[in-house]
């Protein structure tokens, strides 16, 4: 499951697209006008609201290692007037130093990580300290010194203002692109005029879960899939740090996480803090998840671990969180985010309770993003598993049974409960989280009812063995009469066989289950699933005998009820009618209760009465193991 890792923040969000540096200017300096710096919008921070000249010189700070800011130099080269979206212009700059660059032993300065992933939110000033800007853009055809900034204006103007719309690509125009071409290199020299520049999505760091599963997660999420469409996020491996003095660490040029979920669950996109005015923290220059003034993610103080190059695309920091979260992005706009100390959000707890061989562990994770709660449940029992089996590829059993906490709008608290027993004969780790995470998301937006999950607690008693059996064989009993005496005969029926039933009478049937696999340890054994025919069925009808971990209703589909089930993708999702009213409360839990156990075997009769109505009826026995297969027989109706 391992892939490369992405960009964590910077141009890995960046709206521009273009290739690698090396422009010549002179390093001028600009004489601030009283009139072009505002000491309003940041307390104890001016900031340069005028015109700038090309080849006028800045300087900026960013954090390369650890939590000190470290200085880097530029030079301006042009603007985009409307670049980031109506009345949204971006800043463009050579820069030089702090990893951008690097000088060799003759004292040539050439093209080092670039512009790298995580700079985003640097923040960029003049030669008299006056904030111009954030670094939130960068070019990502190959390790760049040009650099797209946010004005400052913009950035400290976030709070309690509409984002402007901003199209997924913004045009440049050819006299632009050619500027920027004429000062623009790659590594193989070969400058290309730019046309447009593309959103990017926004990668994260997962910290507790291993990268490769939060991403197959995350494309398993219903909610995750309608936010971002094909702008997934994805995610590069983090790691969790001893706490860190925030009096060091959140410091303009610092890092900055915002999270989704913090705990033995981190997920959270790293960048940089361009100002603190008071208790107000902005950061990125651009947005996380663009979620305005509905922002709900809590920040955090990180380190900066190294800078990965990656000479093929933009090159991208690697930070470990500090967990403790330190206030709320309050705001997440076009031209940044909005953290405030202090402030914390309403967050889910997610808490799972492992045993295995008489070894019990605890894993306690609090969710902000109610989208990333699905997919924050699935990742926490994931790693649960894994440490529990201390294995990845072998297989297993679960026993497992979950609460979910929830409170409707305007309704009062409640609880549901299911319980579940889940075996694979490898990768129990991958498997086993989706019944529980499906229950989360399918509470959370299958009703027509605003549901708020209050907390999630999973309980989960692990075994190494896979244990689950198949349907091997189906007998019905057949009656014979021999002179005065009714002869019983078990007779065994192809699948798809027509087997007579007489109407308001039992059809007797058995099935032999045997070990699904070599491996099971379960053990064989021959159980009765007697069918109940109906007094008013009529003509044909279809009988299906299946376990209950391969258990798909004859009526998928219908109106009646939401399902559950497994795709041709192996992936979990929801089906019913696009044109059905949306469901209700009541009919969400419903279907939830309605799904079956795996250690079942379901007996389904799909028959039409009298009058013309189509109508399904069952029965079910429990089985010692997770029980799979289906087998199909077709009933003509007898008087």
């Amino acid at each position: 499951m391992a892939s490369r890792p992405l960009r964590v923040a910077a141009s890995a969000t960046s709206t521009l697209a273009l290739v690698a540096a090396g422009i010549v200017a002179s390093a001028t300096g600009a004489q601030a006008a009283p009139e072009d710096v505002n000491t309003d919008l940041c307390v104890g921070t001016p900031v340069w609201t005028g015109d700038l000249t090309a080849g006028q010189a800045v300087r900026g700070l960013t954090t390369t290692r650890g939590v000190t800011p470290e200085a880097f130099t530029g030079t301006y080269v042009d603007r985009l007037d409307n670049g980031a979206g109506r009345g949204k212009d971006i800043l463009l700059f050579q820069m030089e130093g702090s990893r951008i660059t690097k000088t060799d032993k003759d004292g040539n300065v050439n093209v080092d990580a670039g512009i790298w992933a995580g700079m985003s939110g640097s923040p960029v000033y003049d030669q008299d300290d006056n904030l111009i800007g954030a670094v939130a853009y960068g070019f990502s055809y190959g390790p760049s010194v040009i650099a797209g900034v946010t004005p400052a204006k913009d950035i400290l103007s976030i709070e309690g203002t509409a984002a402007a719309p901003a199209a997924r690509k913004v045009t440049i125009s050819a006299s632009a692109g050619k500027r920027i071409a004429a000062t623009t290199r790659t590594t193989s020299d070969d400058a290309s005029v730019p046309k447009t520049l593309p959103h990017l999505t926004v990668p994260r760091v997962s910290v507790g879960t291993p990268a490769s599963a939060a991403n197959s997660f995350t494309r398993k999420s219903r909610q995750l899939k309608k936010k971002y469409g094909s702008a997934l996020p994805k995610f590069v491996p983090g790691a969790t740090t001893t706490e860190l003095d925030p009096a060091t660490a959140i410091v303009p040029g610092g890092n900055i996480a915002a999270a989704w979920s913090r705990g033995d669950v981190t997920f959270a996109s790293v960048g940089t803090i361009t100002a603190i005015c008071g208790t107000k923290v902005f950061a990125f220059g651009h947005p996380d998840n663009f979620d305005g003034d509905k922002a709900t993610g809590t920040f955090h103080a990180a380190s900066a671990a190294l800078i990965q190059e990656d000479s093929a695309d933009s090159s991208f920091k690697m930070a470990n969180i500090d967990t403790t979260p330190l206030g709320q992005i309050t705001q997440d706009r076009l031209s940044g985010i909005l953290g405030v100390l202090g402030k914390l959000p309403q967050e889910t707890t997610v808490t799972t309770n492992t045993t295995l061989a008489g070894r019990s562990t605890q894993a306690v994770s609090h969710v902000s993003a109610a989208q990333a709660l699905p997919t924050a449940v699935a990742s926490q029992v994931y790693n649960d598993i894994l440490d529990g089996l201390d294995a990845y590829v072998n297989g297993g059993e679960a026993i497992a049974s979950w609460t979910i906490d929830y409170t409707p709008r305007g309704g009062k608290r409640a609880t549901f409960t299911r319980t579940q027993r889940i075996s694979y004969d490898s990768f129990l780790a991958e498997q086993m989280p989706f019944d529980v995470a499906s229950d989360v998301e399918f509470l959370q937006t299958a009703s027509d009812q605003k549901i708020t999950i209050n907390s999630v607690t999973i309980d989960n008693e692990l075994k190494p063995d896979y244990n689950a059996l198949r349907i091997a064989k189906v007998e019905y009993r057949k009656s014979t009469k021999v002179g005065k005496k009714t002869v019983n005969t078990w007779v065994t029926v192809k699948n798809g066989k027509k087997v007579s039933a007489k109407r308001g009478r039992t059809l007797p049937v058995r099935a032999t289950l045997r070990p699904a696999s070599p491996d099971s340890v379960a053990k064989p054994l021959v159980t009765r699933l007697d069918l109940k025919v109906n007094k008013w069925a009529v003509g044909t009808g279809v009988a299906a005998i299946s376990g209950g971990q391969s258990y798909f209703p004859l009526n998928e589909g219908s109106d009646e009820e939401f399902t559950i089930v497994m795709d041709e993708e192996d992936e979990e999702e929801y089906y019913f009618e696009s044109d059905s009213p949306a469901a209700t409360l009541p009919e969400v839990l419903a279907a939830l209760k309605a799904q079956p156990r795996n250690d079942r075997l379901i007996g389904e009769q799909y028959y039409t009465n009298s009058n013309g109505t189509s109508k399904v009826s069952g029965t079910k026995v429990s089985t010692p193991a997770v029980t799979r297969g289906s087998f199909f027989l077709n009933l003509s109706y007898k008087k």
